[in-house]
């Protein structure tokens, strides 16, 4: 019973560890979100430097702001969040339980940093061009003055569900890890994976084929590569 305790108490003092760096990395947030969203419309800035943002109501900017802190402080919350489960669950795994979960922490933890980027470099730059070049004045003047909430909801739609397809090699990974699933059955369903990509970029994104797009092809690219790494990892085994 005080073994039961002990850990009742651990596990709600973690909560409360995991609650105040979610409130301190948001006040923080918060207190900077005029430079966070210079970072998050700096891809806006770079396609038309000439143009500026809108709000249409009063508490639009606001909003906005409190928008980007929690964006941003449920980012660094969950990389806090995933060391103290790490740390809850350490004492009673075996040592092979261990590595998995440290492995798996690490994949989540990189795959996120890199579905940033991927949303920034790629994702960002390739959205703004696509419709920018609808902007005309040939027959009649049609230019763009884009509402910061909008342009923020766009932001954060893509960096959440890139951020999810980004996850798909960690699942797989522990898959094939737990044998749940081998590098041959992956192979023999290339195809119905790759249907399920676009229908899972359906399901997932709003109703227009550009933000499906967005989510399929990561998610089929992701996939090769994970099947790739797996057949590498295969044949150094055997030869091992």
């Amino acid at each position: 019973m005080l073994i039961i305790l002990n850990h009742w108490y651990e596990l709600k003092l973690r909560l409360v560890y995991v609650i105040v760096s979610f409130l301190v990395t948001f006040i923080t947030s918060y207190l900077y979100s005029d430079i966070l969203m210079y970072i998050y419309v700096f891809p806006f800035i770079l396609r038309f430097a000439e143009k500026k943002f809108i709000f249409t109501n009063l508490g639009e900017a606001f909003s906005s702001c409190l928008s980007i802190s929690l964006n941003i402080s449920l980012m660094v919350t969950f990389v806090f969040f995933i060391y103290s489960v790490m740390s809850f669950f350490k004492p009673g795994l075996y040592k092979k339980e261990l590595h998995l979960l440290r492995i798996c922490s690490k994949l989540l933890i990189v795959s996120l940093f890199l579905s940033v980027c991927f949303v920034y470099v790629v994702v960002l730059p390739g959205v703004i061009n696509f419709f920018g070049h609808f902007e005309s004045s040939r027959l009649f003047e049609l230019t763009l003055e884009a509402k910061i909430s909008d342009y923020l909801d766009l932001v954060l739609q893509c960096l959440f569900w890139i951020s999810l397809v980004f996850q798909t090699p960690v699942a797989i990974f522990l898959f094939v890890y737990l044998n749940i699933i081998n590098v041959d059955s992956l192979l023999r369903k290339r195809k119905e994976f790759i249907v399920v990509c676009f229908i899972a970029g359906a399901l997932l994104s709003p109703p227009d084929i550009f933000t499906q797009l967005l989510i399929a092809l990561p998610l089929w690219v992701l996939l090769e590569i994970t099947i790739l790494i797996f057949l590498v990892i295969d044949e150094y085994g055997h030869r091992i």
